[in-house]
């Protein structure tokens, strides 16, 4: 991982609130390992309709509590981006469809945010604007976060095989 910054991009539905905090849990973790300065974490979502929508608010107050500063914006990963991309993770399924889609855009490898896990567990990360109505929103945050801090832990582990 040699010269220029590897870019891992993390992508869901909308990129409003969990591409986002992934952005900002990997970037941390990342400041506090052998990887910084040699890895950046960037966000996007697949919906062009919500290229530069607000961060979801209500996510970006309660990710404060640990310390994750989400974006501003929301961002539509267009051709250039996903082509500058090192690293895509998609964390759910329309993220996945999209990248199939649009395979031609980039080299890079992607891999579902899923195999980064606890065994078990869903196989995407749960989208906090179709949550049930037996779930509060701080609830399905906290198990964003806890979900995301797990996964992200995993996949730092696995950066020096993926990013080669």
């Amino acid at each position: 991982m040699d010269g220029e910054p590897r870019k891992i991009l993390f992508l869901s539905k909308r990129g409003m609130s969990r591409s986002p905090v992934a952005r900002e849990i990997m970037r941390s973790l990342i400041e506090k390992s052998d990887h910084y300065g040699k890895v950046m974490v960037l966000a996007g979502g697949v919906s062009k309709a919500y290229d530069e929508c607000h961060t979801d608010g209500r996510m970006k107050d309660f990710c404060k509590q640990f310390g994750y500063q989400l974006q501003t914006y929301s961002r539509f990963a267009d051709h250039a981006l996903l082509a500058d991309a090192g690293l895509i993770i998609t964390l759910d399924h329309e993220s996945e469809e999209f990248v199939s889609l649009h395979r031609q855009s980039f080299r890079c490898e992607t891999r579902p945010f899923g195999i980064f896990m606890a065994p078990g567990s869903k196989p995407y990360v749960s989208d906090p604007f179709e949550r049930g109505d037996d779930l509060s929103p701080e609830e399905c945050y906290q198990e964003i976060i806890s979900c995301l801090e797990f996964g992200c832990s995993k996949l730092l582990a696995s950066l020096p095989t993926l990013l080669g």
